[in-house]
Order: structure tokens, then C-alpha cells, then sequence
């Protein structure tokens, strides 16, 4: 394999594609990111059935070919149906354009051709071969675009059988030392962006009017950030669902997935595309889809027709909402709410397919069993949860985030390097006025080991009394006892990391060992663990968050 020149973006792409071959509509999808890319002037040569694709580089100006003959010719050797084989590679191209330059693109082509080479076709036998070409002739930036690149096609082309390369770039990616690969590494936004983002959405929607011109254009953004974050999906299956999609069926509320069924699937995890939905979000999306009806016909529940600035297209495509439309809507979401009009600061973007990570670690932070996660996710394998359950400790961090900037979000935006684990951090005014120099509305005091008890039966729920609504402390006592109330707050956190490390290996036993009975979602006692454990650290995530309620509104 010959050595290809890195740059940043290079570097910096994503290991996950916002599409998956297995949609219904990916060739139609397919065809309008090629046909846009042509009516610009972009894509100068070829079309989807084509051999040879040529663009225009934005940057340099220069044109740059892709040569599907070149792969198919050595994959013949391997594959009887290599027409399927480059059909896939070129839909997996198509998608990339959207969101990364053409060279770089270029790049992740060529990689991904000289690594299908090198394995024979993504072949189990030369697995060997490939992790010692990895390991010993690459450097770590060679190393890291490589895994980046093959990982990215493995995420859009998820087969059960690639499971195995799957998992070993997995681990080669995630023993690259970072530093020698690039400065940072952009993994998902920070809680704070993700919060910020959020409390936005919220607040945006509360306040505008459905005459306003800018209601119809947002409103898609509102609803992805419902949707995809309750149930794990690809921008791509969000902009296709359907506009009949929606339906009741024995007092439960469904939305239906634009998913294709794999026949090819050993382990019969069956994918799911008909998911039951709350009540409250199936009502949001069915009162947009009448409110939307006076735009006219839309094949795709999103109206492409009610976002004024996609109305000027004439084509098959004025009918859908396509993943471009979707970009281009958060990027304008971003400049003229985020940036203009509320005028935050914030570290990271978050990305189209960041909600799917999100959805699949709040799945797994809730105990489901690995096989569930599957069906909801669209995966034939539990494997393919492996890199999004290494992050599980993240989505903690972001609860607890959450609820320490929920009441002081508005307040302003200036920004502070301060840790939120720092227990010092908790002490404020909002404490002072809520637990010190508020009075007691029950007019019933009682010491306790620390504080007093307001309530007048002293019906105990919590184990220590300053988890309890009902627990004041003098202003003398607070500065006595401040630094055992700072202790408590730590070990609380110390506690939820214990439990979490417990829910993380039983999903990491169950991914590893995932043929074994002792594991199958039928178990009672696999099952019974994951609730337990579940179960505990819930309890204490509201006792820690229910403490740190009121100890958490400075700034």
C-alpha cells in the first residue's frame, strides 16, 4: 500500500456516516447529492451509473477523477458480484460529499480501495495480515486515516460478516496516541455545547409565533432533536420518513423507519423500523404534518415546500427532504438563532449524526438489554454497539451537566474553564438563599446530624438528610460544616463512577461473549444485572442531582 499525504481534514473525518446503505431510498438519495453536484458545476463528468466520476476541487480548482474500474478488477478475483460490491462503493462516496472537501475524499477512496486489496475483500483470513500492515508499516497518522476511512464505509455498509475488522480498527484506532496524530481529535461536543444547543431549541420554540416566517423553516431542527435522540438513527432515515409514516395500532403510537430488512443475518437480530413513539412527540409530528398540508404533496414527512429558502427548486427532489437540505438547515439554524439572534459561544457544532450517538449511550445508561439496542439501532449485530459503548461515562457527565445549567443558561454566557466535578463549584447564593436564609414554610425545626428537618413527620426517604426537600442549615452551621457537604457531593460522584464501570462491563461481557446463552436477552440473570445495576445508579444520579439542585446556580 502506498503512502497517501494527510492533511487536517483528513485527519479530523468521522468514523460514522450519516447514511446506511440499507435505506430504502439511498440510491434516490444517491442521485439528488450527484445531481446537485452537476447542476453547479462541481461534478463535470459521469452520473451514478458511470465508471468514472470527475469533480472540481473548490480549493485548488483542479479536477479529480474516481475510477471505479480500478477496484473492480482485483475484487472480481474474490466476489462474484462485483457490480453489487461497486455499487455500494460508489453510494458510500456519494454520501461523504455533502460534508468533506473532494480531495479528501479522494483520500478516503484510495484507502479504502488499497485496504479491500490488502484483506481480499474485508476476508477473515487475512485479518492477520492487515493488523500487522497497521502495526508495523504505518505510522499513527497513516494508522489513524486508515481505520477512519474503513471504519466509515464499515458503518454505511454494516454486515454482519465485517464484524471482525469492525472490532480490530476499532482497537488500533483507539490505542493511537492523539497527540501524534493531530492536536485534537474532535470525538462529540461537550456537554455544555450539547446543553446549549438544547436549551435553545427549547426556548426558541416556546417564544415563536407559527405565523412567523421562521417557524415552518426551523421547525425540522426541533423535531430531529426529539426524535433522534430518543430513538438511535441516521440523518439520512430521519430527512426519508415518509409522510404517511405515522399510525396508532392497540392504544400505542408508532413511527415507521425508513429501513430495509437484511435476509443475510446469522444471528436473527431482526431490525426494526416500525418504533413506538410517546404520545406527546407523536402529537408534535402529526400537528406538523397537518400544519403543513397548505405547502402542497411531500413524499417525506419534513415538507421541503414550508422552508422558504428550499422553494426555489423545480426538480423530483422539491418533493423530499434530502440529507442536504437537512445540513444546510442546521448550519442556518446555527448563524442566525445560535449565533445572531442568542448570541452564545460555544466550543463545537454539534453534527448531524451526533444524535445517534447520543440516543445509543441513553439506551445503554438505561439498562437495556444489548439485543434491544440492536433492533432499535438497525444493527444484525451486537458488535456494532462496541464503539459507542466505550463512551458511556460521557452521557453521566452530560446529566449532570444538564441539570447544573438548567436554571442559569439565560443569566449569560460567559465562559468559565471551571470543572464541574469541582464540589467547591456547588456552593453559591442560590444555596445560601434556598437551605440558609430562607425560613421554613412548615414553621416545624428539628436538628439532625447536619442541618435541621422542616418537616413536621419527619418521614425519611433519603439516607442522609441533606438529599431531603425538607433539609435547611443555619448560616453558622454552613460555614462550619461546609467542607463535609463538599466531601459528600464527591462521594456521591465516586459512587455513580463505580456503577457505571459495573453497567459498562456487562455490556462489554455481553458484546464479547454475545453467542453464549448466559447472555441472550433472554437470560433472567443477565437481565436482572443490567436492572439492578440500572436501577442503583439512578437512584443515586437523582440523590446527587437532587443535592446538587440548589448548590449549582452560580455564574
Amino acid at each position: 500500500m502506498s503512502v497517501i499525504i494527510e492533511t487536517n481534514e483528513t485527519l479530523l473525518v468521522d468514523d460514522f456516516n450519516d447514511f446506511g446503505y440499507y435505506l430504502v431510498n439511498i440510491e434516490e438519495e444517491v442521485n439528488g447529492i450527484l445531481s446537485e453536484e452537476a447542476r453547479t458545476g462541481r461534478m463535470f463528468e459521469g452520473n451514478y451509473d458511470s465508471k468514472e466520476w470527475g469533480f472540481i476541487s473548490d480549493t485548488r480548482y483542479t479536477k479529480v477523477y474516481f475510477s471505479f474500474n480500478e477496484i473492480a478488477e482485483p475484487l472480481s478475483f474474490w466476489i462474484k458480484d462485483v457490480e453489487m460490491q461497486i455499487k455500494v462503493i460508489k453510494c458510500w462516496v456519494a454520501t461523504l460529499v455533502p460534508k468533506y472537501s473532494i480531495e479528501t475524499i479522494k483520500k478516503y477512496f484510495s484507502y479504502l480501495n488499497k485496504f479491500l486489496i490488502l484483506s481480499h475483500n474485508l476476508d477473515d483470513n487475512y485479518l492477520e495480515d492487515v493488523q500487522k500492515f497497521l502495526l508495523h508499516k504505518c505510522n499513527d497518522r497513516q494508522r489513524w486515516s486508515n481505520c477512519i476511512a474503513v471504519l466509515n464505509f464499515l458503518d454505511f455498509f454494516d454486515r454482519e460478516q465485517h464484524q471482525n475488522y469492525k472490532r480490530e480498527l476499532l482497537d488500533i484506532k483507539n490505542d493511537i496516541n492523539f497527540k501524534n496524530v493531530i492536536g485534537s481529535v474532535r470525538t462529540l461536543p461537550s456537554g455544555k455545547d450539547i446543553l446549549a444547543f438544547s436549551r435553545v431549541i427549547e426556548d426558541y420554540f416556546l417564544r415563536v409565533q407559527k405565523d412567523d416566517r421562521n417557524y415552518f423553516k426551523f421547525y425540522p431542527i426541533y423535531l430531529w432533536w426529539k426524535i433522534s435522540n430518543l430513538i438511535p438513527m441516521r440523518p439520512s432515515e430521519f430527512c426519508g420518513i415518509r409522510r404517511d409514516s405515522l399510525f396508532e395500532e392497540n392504544n400505542r403510537c408508532y413511527i415507521k423507519l425508513p429501513r430495509l430488512k437484511q435476509k443475510d443475518n446469522r444471528h436473527k437480530i431482526q431490525i426494526v423500523d416500525q418504533i413506538s413513539l410517546p404520545l406527546s412527540v407523536y402529537k408534535e409530528l402529526q400537528e406538523y404534518r397537518v400544519l403543513t398540508i397548505p405547502f402542497g404533496h411531500s413524499e417525506t414527512l419534513i415538507s421541503s415546500a414550508s422552508i422558504i429558502d428550499l422553494q426555489d427548486s423545480n426538480n423530483y427532489f422539491d418533493k423530499r427532504f434530502t440529507y442536504n437540505n437537512f445540513v444546510s438547515l442546521l448550519g442556518k439554524f446555527y448563524k442566525e438563532i445560535i449565533d445572531e439572534e442568542y448570541q452564545l459561544t460555544y466550543g463545537e457544532k454539534i453534527r448531524p449524526g451526533d444524535t445517534r450517538h447520543f440516543a445509543f449511550l441513553n439506551l445503554m445508561r438505561q439498562g437495556y438489554h444489548p439485543v434491544e439496542i440492536a433492533r432499535l439501532g438497525g444493527h444484525t449485530s451486537l458488535q456494532a454497539q462496541y464503539h459507542y459503548h466505550q463512551h458511556m461515562e460521557y452521557w453521566v457527565d452530560v446529566e449532570i451537566v444538564q441539570l447544573m445549567q438548567k436554571f442559569n443558561f439565560f443569566r449569560g454566557n460567559e465562559s468559565s474553564e471551571e470543572s464541574f466535578n469541582s464540589a467547591a463549584n456547588f456552593f453559591d447564593d442560590e444555596f445560601i438563599r434556598e437551605k440558609i436564609l430562607k425560613p421554613s414554610e412548615t414553621g416545624f425545626e428539628e436538628a439532625v446530624d447536619i442541618g435541621i428537618c422542616t418537616d413536621p413527620d419527619m418521614y425519611c426517604q433519603v439516607d442522609k438528610c441533606f438529599y431531603c426537600d425538607y433539609w435547611k442549615i443555619s448560616q453558622d452551621e454552613y460555614l462550619l460544616r461546609k467542607e463535609e457537604l463538599e466531601k459528600e457531593v464527591q462521594n456521591s460522584r465516586s459512587e455513580i463512577d463505580k456503577l457505571l464501570k459495573t453497567l459498562k462491563n456487562l455490556y462489554r461481557v455481553a458484546l464479547n461473549e454475545s453467542l453464549e446463552h448466559d447472555f441472550s436477552e433472554f437470560n433472567q440473570d443477565f437481565n436482572k444485572d443490567l436492572f439492578y445495576t440500572k436501577s442503583q445508579l439512578d437512584t443515586v444520579l437523582n440523590k446527587t442531582l437532587n443535592f446538587s439542585n440548589n448548590l449549582a446556580k452560580r455564574r
